[in-house]
């Protein structure tokens, strides 16, 4: 397996992102974490260099970075400013030769795939957007008292609509007690075509962790057959298919490229505390 790390700034900040594939990658994944939970390591947990590494084992190359005030980076947490740093990262990855031409697909947990959705409206070298756990919008901001998407206060809640024609995955546990499962409809309802929800029944909140949600992830990728990257977006999107199966531990529910309605409360996602980390 190669790997690369390539330092970057962003808003005068040092910060470095890596990257690993084989062979000849088929498209160039960012993952963005979440939110330090605060809690102690888990030595069992490999984190984003191994997610990465599982990743670049299905066909994918796979670049992982640490945002601004996470986990001994400099700065403070916002989404405003972690929206800056993966526009940052995606130019740093450009100086890979052997990878410039791969279409780009930004891949995040929780706060990141929130942030995923935002810096992806901005970013039309994005071709595709995949989240775990996303908060549809936040309280407050991510544990530095800041607005969670800089100047408007808005989420991603506000921005998820401008990723289509370009595919969007949302991935999300019934059993998450830090985002709830509502988040995902509210953003589902709100995007456009083509989008998909995935519901892991039972599925908590770290769900890179969950061999469920890391197969959704990589099966929407091998479905989406990516060519050579072009900046180019306007190109229509593919009919419209509503598919859903009974949920179980082995095969969870899931909702393709069709509405499922208003969250199942009636009506704005609930309120939901942050940190949100993965």
């Amino acid at each position: 397996m190669l790997v690369r790390r390539l330092p970057f700034r962003s808003d005068g900040l040092d910060l470095a992102v890596e990257v690993c594939w084989h062979g000849e990658p088929r498209a160039l994944l960012v993952l963005c974490h979440g939110a330090p939970s605060g809690e102690p390591p888990d030595p069992e947990d490999p984190g984003y260099a191994g997610f990465a590494a599982q990743l670049a084992g299905r066909g994918y190359a796979a670049a992982w970075f640490a945002f601004r005030g996470a986990h001994g980076m400099p700065g403070e947490v916002s989404m405003a400013g972690w929206v800056a740093d993966a526009g940052a990262a995606l130019n740093a990855l450009t100086e890979v030769g052997e990878l410039r031409v791969l279409p780009r697909v930004l891949v995040g947990s929780s706060l990141g795939g929130a942030t995923a959705i935002v810096a992806a409206s901005r970013r039309p070298d994005a071709v595709a957007v995949a989240t775990f756990a996303a908060p549809s919008w936040p309280e407050g901001g991510a544990g530095s008292g800041e607005s969670g998407a800089g100047e408007s206060g808005a989420g991603a809640e506000a921005f998820v609509a401008s990723i289509s024609p370009r595919p969007l995955l949302l991935v999300h546990g019934d059993a998450d007690d830090v985002v709830p499962y509502q988040h995902a409809e509210r953003l589902f309802a709100l995007a456009g075509e083509p989008k998909e929800l995935v519901r892991i029944p039972g599925g908590g909140h770290r769900l890179r962790r969950d061999p469920r949600a890391v197969e959704a992830l990589v099966d929407w990728l091998d479905r989406r057959r990516f060519g050579p990257f072009r900046p180019d977006t306007s190109a229509g999107s593919p009919p419209s298919v509503v598919k859903s199966s009974p949920g179980t531990a082995d095969n969870p529910l899931r909702e393709r490229t069709g509405s499922i309605g208003e969250p199942s409360d009636g009506g704005s996602a609930p309120t939901v505390r942050p940190p949100w980390h993965g």
